[in-house]
Order: C-alpha cells, then structure tokens, then sequence
C-alpha cells in the first residue's frame, strides 16, 4: 500500500483549497482529536504574527454538529493568534467529505518536515494513528512519520503513553524518565505511582538507576507485605527528602538509592560494609587490590599488584608477608 500517493492523489485537492477569513471564535482549539503538539511555547511565533502577520493560513475542517471549525494544522498558530488578540485569520477549509484518515495524515504531514516531535508528541501521533488506521497501518506509519521503534511493543509504549496522567507526561517532556519509566509508573497504583513522581521530579536519576529503584521497591514489597510507597516514606529517605537542595542534589538521590538497595539486600549490603572496613584496617598501599569474593559467597578473597621494578616487587612481597599476619584478616578468613 502506497499511502503517501494515496493520500497525495486522493486528498491534496480538497485540502487545497482557496484561503478564506475565519472568526478565530469559530474555531475551537480544544478540540485536540488531530493535535499532537505537546510542550511548545508560542513566543516566538507571536513575535513573528505580530511583525509579519500569519504567514501560512490555517487548516480547518468543519465540525461534525456544523458549529465551527476543529484545527487540522495549525494549534500553535491559533494560540499565537489567541495571545496577540487577532480576531480572525486566513484559513483553508477543507471539505466535509474528507476522511478522518486524510486529516490525521495531513496533520502530521504539516510537521514532519521542520519539526523534531519529543516524545509526548510521538505518543499523541501514535494515538492518532491507531484510532483510525488498522494497526499493520498505524505501526507502518508510525515508523514513517514519527520514527518510532517499527515493533509493536513501542506502538504499545507510546499509546500508553499517550493516556499518561500530565505529571508524567511532563516528567518525559522534562527528560527526568523515559518512555519506559513513565509506563511502568502508569502501571502502579496511584498512591505508590504519587511518591515515585515526586522523587524523580526532585532528584534526578539516570533511567537504569530509576528501573532499579522501581525493582528494588517491587522486590522489598513482596517480600515484606509492605506498599512500594512504604519504602519511600522510612524515615531516612524522608529525612533525605527534607534536605534536598539544588547544590547537594546528586548526593542525596545517590544516597537514597544506596538506602533503597541496602533495604533490598541487606545482608550484602552488611558484608560490603565489613569489607570496607577491613580494607580500611589493612591500610593497604594503592599498588595492592583486595577484592572480595563474587556476591561475597564464600571467604575467598582476590590479591592482586602493579610494579614497575624488581625493587617494587620485594617492597610488596614484604607488604604481602606482614598482610597474611594480620589478625583483621585472619578474622575474615575464619568467619
């Protein structure tokens, strides 16, 4: 199926049509069936509307009840047009026998070619997509127009997306989660999905340690019977919380998730703080590692040197000799 000649044989003349002056008050821009527009400011197009004028007209199609118009093409040059007070504006009308499919193709046509669409924008275009093609349609398109992932499971993504709360959506329009973060957010239960949305929108996290987290709050709720919100609101992720400053950020949200994974794991998380200290005890020279065993599954310990010379290398057979009489190891070899 050809669906750029289709749309272009079947559809250019009845959008093309002759401009003509339209009462910016017949124009409903709340109706937003064909808009995908999300997180654009209309400054600068009210600076050029106000110098120039509305450069290219608007597209409208008649409503449905016959009372005015829904926008096509054009949300953001409505809004401009809102904000500089201008009555009315040049509009192409297209005709009432256009297809709901010719539409959503043109309107995401008009902003393929100068516009890079985010990710909200994506997830509304996919909607569009989806509530009048047939899904091997919306998912080819989909890939076409919006670049998405040519998988259903993104098509899934992004139409899930698309029904996002607006804290979340705005999250992703902020870069603080991703796609799949928000997702997974929609999928908690509102009281648990509220404390996740404050903390990634005050502490940045990357999104691999933002699924980590969500995992480790999903693990320690199962295991303890305890709502995920719980997790967050112990007292020293709250008391972390209370603190948090723009200069001491990146400290604390590591911090929080050092908490959370010692919550997790906190038998590994106790053996890792032992090791700690008896590396800090051994007082060890920086040419000597001391690793501890994998997952510290056993007392098996890895020693390993750098030397550049003969000379260094006695130095630290020396350093080795007086290590393995050292009663902190000894210790750990016998626990």
């Amino acid at each position: 199926m050809n669906l750029q000649g289709d749309f272009i044989l079947h559809a250019a003349a009845s959008l093309c049509t002759t401009p003509e002056r339209v009462s910016i008050e017949n124009i409903d821009w709340q109706d937003q069936s064909l808009s995908i527009t999300a997180g654009r400011d209309t400054k600068l197009l009210e600076a050029s509307i106000a110098r120039c004028g509305l450069v290219q007209p608007l597209i409208l199609a008649p409503k449905r009840d016959g009372r005015g118009y829904r926008i096509v093409c054009g949300m953001l040059r409505v809004k401009a047009l809102i904000a500089c007070g201008i009555p009315e504006c040049e509009a192409r009308v297209v005709a009432s026998s256009v297809s709901e499919e010719q539409l959503a193709l043109a309107a995401l046509y008009d902003n393929v070619p100068h516009r890079d669409f985010n990710a909200i924008e994506k997830a509304r275009g996919a909607a569009l997509l989806a509530r009048v093609f047939p899904p091997a349609v919306a998912l080819q398109l989909g890939t076409e127009l919006l670049s998405l992932p040519a998988t259903r499971d993104a098509l899934r993504r992004y139409l899930e997306l698309a029904q996002a709360e607006e804290l979340i959506q705005n999250l992703v329009l902020q870069g603080a989660v991703s796609v799949e973060i928000a997702c997974a957010l929609m999928r908690m239960e509102a009281h648990d999905r509220e404390h996740f949305i404050s903390l990634f929108s005050r502490l940045h996290f990357s999104s691999s340690k933002q699924a980590e987290i969500l995992d480790f709050c999903a693990d320690i709720s199962r295991r303890d019977n305890v709502a995920i919100s719980w997790v967050l609101s112990t007292p020293p992720i709250a008391e972390l919380l209370s603190n948090v400053q723009k200069q001491n950020a990146a400290q604390i949200a590591e911090q929080v998730r050092q908490h959370i994974r010692a919550l997790r794991f906190p038998n590994l998380t106790a053996s890792e703080q032992r090791f700690r200290e008896l590396r800090n005890e051994l007082r060890l020279p920086s040419t000597i590692m001391l690793e501890p065993p994998p997952f510290f599954e056993g007392t098996e310990v890895r020693l390993s040197f750098r030397v550049r010379s003969t000379d260094e290398l006695r130095t630290l057979a020396h350093h080795v000799a007086a290590l393995a009489e050292h009663p902190r190891l000894k210790a750990w070899f016998e626990e």
